[in-house]
C-alpha cells in the first residue's frame, strides 16, 4: 500500500466531522449538505499531517470540458487522478460550475459523505394523508343506493366551433408538449443554486445555450427539455 493510500485508508476510518449547513431541496425532498469551505476546513489536520495537496484545473477531453483533478502525496509524489465533467457555461456560471464539481471530486476521491441530513438519514418525501368520510349520505354513495331526482339529468353541451381532435385527420392527432414537471424544476433550480447560480438572466442564458433556442422563463421548459438539461447539468450527453 502506498503511502497515499495508508493515508486516504486513515480517514476513512475516522472520518472527520463536516458541518452541514447549506440547505438545499429537490421537489418536496429537503436536505442539507456541506460547501466546500467545510469540506475543506474539516480536511486540514489531515492534509497537513500527512502533506496532501489537491490541485484542479479545468481543461477538456475530446472538446468536452472537464475539470481534472490530483490528490497528491508531497513527499513520495504518489498521486489519484482524474477527471470530472463540467457544464459548457461562461463567466460566474462556469466559477460556480468549477466549484461544484471540486466539492463532488473532492469527496467522491476520499469517500466522504457530505449530502446527508444531520442524523445521517435520508429525508422522506412528504406523504399524503387521507381524509376518510362517514355518514349517511356517504355510504349511500359506497353501497350505490343513491335515487335519482328530477333535478338529475345529463348536462347540456352546446356546439364547440374548435374542436382539435375532431377536425384533426385520422392518423394525425397532436398533442402539445408536456410542461416540465414541479419536480423537474426543483431539481433544476437546486442544480443551479448548487453552483452558486442565482442570476436570473445567466440562468436563461445557459439554459438557452443548452436547448439551442431562447428560453426566457424557465416555466418554459417542456419535460423533454427539463430532461435534456438536467443530463447536462449533471454532466451527462442529449442522446434522445
Amino acid at each position: 500500500m502506498t503511502d497515499l493510500l495508508a493515508a486516504v485508508a486513515e480517514l476513512q476510518a475516522d472520518p472527520p466531522k463536516i458541518s452541514k449547513r447549506a440547505r438545499g431541496q429537490v421537489g418536496t425532498r429537503e436536505y442539507k449538505y456541506a460547501t466546500l469551505d467545510a469540506i475543506w476546513a474539516a480536511l486540514e489536520p489531515w492534509r497537513h499531517r500527512h502533506g496532501i495537496v489537491w490541485v484542479c484545473c479545468p481543461s477538456k477531453i475530446d472538446g468536452f470540458p472537464v475539470l481534472a483533478y490530483r490528490l497528491i502525496h508531497v513527499k513520495t509524489g504518489d498521486e489519484i487522478t482524474g477527471h470530472y465533467p463540467l457544464t459548457d457555461a461562461h463567466g460566474q456560471a462556469l466559477g460556480a460550475d468549477i466549484t461544484y464539481a471540486r466539492r463532488y471530486a473532492l469527496c467522491a476521491v476520499l469517500g466522504l459523505l457530505a449530502d446527508e441530513d444531520t442524523d445521517g438519514r435520508p429525508i422522506e418525501p412528504r406523504q399524503r394523508t387521507r381524509t376518510r368520510t362517514t355518514g349517511p349520505d356517504h355510504e349511500q354513495l359506497r353501497n350505490g343506493t343513491v335515487e335519482p331526482t328530477p333535478e338529475d339529468r345529463p348536462a347540456e353541451r352546446g356546439p364547440t366551433t374548435a374542436d382539435p381532435w375532431r377536425d384533426q385527420p385520422p392518423g394525425q392527432l397532436t398533442q402539445p408538449p408536456r410542461k416540465a414537471s414541479k419536480g423537474q424544476h426543483g431539481y433544476i433550480a437546486q442544480m443551479f443554486r448548487d453552483r452558486g447560480i442565482t442570476d436570473d438572466d445567466v440562468r436563461h442564458g445557459m439554459l438557452s445555450q443548452m436547448l439551442g433556442r431562447e428560453i426566457k422563463s424557465q416555466a418554459d421548459l417542456t419535460m423533454r427539455d427539463a430532461n435534456v438539461v438536467i443530463r447536462q447539468l449533471q454532466g451527462g450527453t442529449d442522446d434522445s
